[in-house]
């Protein structure tokens, strides 16, 4: 008897918290905001489910900023479900990843690695070439972060047509570091020089004239990842040009001791 009195108590409490959060989603009240962020914090997975369901069916601009503040303190379930809709947070990374708030920009740009926003490259380069940017080392972290993440997409899809939207994304994320690296005098980021290595093709105009420019101001940046770094696709690159025996060598220049002279094919 007392299981059968307690299902009914249980489906009318269900129930009434369903139509608590419908109502909570369609009104216009900006105090249901407060509601649903504040829910967030509930012990209950079931309500902070909830919570999420309903941000993700009203989130307006505030709301997605309230919500990537939190992001550090979501559990990875919670995160999850946004990513099962990221339609409805993405557009407002490129604000969180150059906004004012540190947590927020932290948080922003950790959230733009969750959600693989390659789009995003561009902007953080530009952030990490201000010179008054407080945050620029935090952007050019990222932008090394994001091209790590599409190395691994290219070399893991097995679906043709991820693969030619991938392969899409990697020379418009190419095109931008390419002029990065081409005001390297300016932005001095070696995240930003290896990231290029990551994701540039062995006969890439721009690469090729560094290595046969010993003055260009990217060129001891280059060199010194071609030698040293352990990723795979810049191990691949430097093993390309080692092995090309009609590869004339590059113009002298004084190495710091251990780097080699590396030669590239004109």
């Amino acid at each position: 008897m007392s299981d059968r009195r307690k299902q009914p108590n249980s489906s009318r409490t269900n129930l009434g918290l369903a139509r608590t959060w419908q109502t909570l989603v369609r009104t216009r009240n900006v105090a249901a905001e407060d509601v649903l962020i504040s829910a967030l914090d509930s012990d209950d997975p079931a309500i902070q489910k909830a919570a999420i369901e309903g941000l993700l069916d009203r989130l307006s601009a505030a709301e997605t900023r309230i919500l990537l503040g939190r992001w550090h303190t979501i559990s990875d379930e919670i995160k999850a479900m946004v990513n099962e809709r990221p339609s409805r947070i993405s557009g407002a990374l490129r604000n969180a990843v150059l906004d004012g708030d540190s947590q927020i920009r932290r948080n922003g740009s950790g959230a733009a690695c969750y959600f693989r926003e390659f789009d995003l490259i561009h902007a953080l380069i530009n952030a990490a070439e201000d010179n008054s940017n407080a945050h620029a080392e935090l952007a050019a972290a990222t932008v090394l972060k994001l091209a790590e993440l599409l190395c691994d997409e290219l070399s893991r899809s097995d679906d043709f047509s991820k693969q030619r939207a991938s392969k899409l994304t990697k020379s418009h994320v190419v095109d931008s570091l390419e002029k990065s690296v081409q005001r390297y005098s300016r932005q001095k980021h070696s995240e930003i020089v290896l990231s290029f290595l990551m994701l540039a093709d062995r006969d890439n105009a721009t690469l090729k004239k560094i290595m046969q420019v010993p003055h260009h101001a990217c060129y001891l940046p280059v060199v010194e990842h071609l030698t040293y770094s352990s990723h795979t696709t810049v191990v691949r690159l430097l093993l390309s040009y080692l092995e090309d025996a009609r590869a004339p060598a590059p113009a002298p220049a004084r190495l710091p001791p251990g780097l080699p002279a590396i030669r590239i094919r004109a």
